[in-house]
């Protein structure tokens, strides 16, 4: 689920702008994604799913806050969420995912319940390394 913070302080009641349905199994862990709208879930049908949240704004709304050099969205709207890419392993649910960012990678770190650790290049769609874990040392 997607929820807005802005107003938040004016109303109380939250309610979530978006739900992404995409998992066959319950989610059990996200993470954003640096430098996009975007968001990894791991669930226990053993998948990890990138996904957009899709925005709608005018662009006469965006506006600069001069005070601490941060830009101000006025008037944009949570409207819906994409699929971006999805992996499915064979390993089990999924237990946790970490996004990384540099200059050269974008990488998705996650564990799977049989104690592998892999590691997804979301600029090139590759995986650079995987680790194995025996399961009784925790992963």
């Amino acid at each position: 689920k997607v929820w807005e913070m802005r107003g938040l302080d004016q109303n109380a009641r939250i309610r979530s702008k978006v739900s992404y349905e995409g998992h066959k199994g319950g989610v059990v862990d996200a993470c954003a994604i640096e430098h996009s709208h975007s968001i990894a879930s791991a669930s226990i049908d053993g998948s990890v799913h990138v996904w957009r949240v899709e925005l709608s704004s005018k662009l006469s709304s965006l506006a600069y806050n001069n005070m601490n050099g941060v830009g101000a969205y006025n008037g944009v709207k949570v409207i819906g969420s994409t699929l971006v890419k999805k992996i499915k392993r064979s390993e089990g649910p999924v237990l946790s995912v970490h996004h990384f960012n540099s200059n050269l990678a974008s990488v998705l770190i996650y564990s799977t319940q049989r104690g592998l650790v892999h590691s997804w290049d979301l600029r090139c769609n590759s995986e650079p390394f995987s680790i194995s874990s025996p399961p009784e040392l925790g992963a």
